[in-house]
């Protein structure tokens, strides 16, 4: 199993924070390069309420071909309560 978290956090204005300001978001590549064949699982947790997850892009590689963007899926956690 391969654990990690990402800070997005930022100093001043330098070049990263004009680019997140500039594409209205914030981005990070994962790599993982000895992943074995099979299947996998990825489980995103909340860690701050301000973020919000809008994409993830998952390259295959050169030799997959890359399928296009796949229907958005909602989770809407039973403790939310709606008015």
């Amino acid at each position: 199993m391969y654990r990690t978290s990402f800070n997005f956090r930022t100093f001043g204005r330098s070049d990263e924070w004009k680019n997140n300001v500039l594409r209205n978001s914030a981005q990070r590549v994962f790599n993982i390069a000895d992943l074995k064949p099979g299947n996998h699982k990825l489980t995103i947790y909340m860690i701050d309420p301000g973020v919000i997850l809008n994409h993830i892009f998952i390259d295959l590689g050169v030799d997959q071909p890359f399928y296009g963007s796949l229907a958005p899926t909602y989770h809407s956690p039973k403790s939310v309560k709606n008015n």
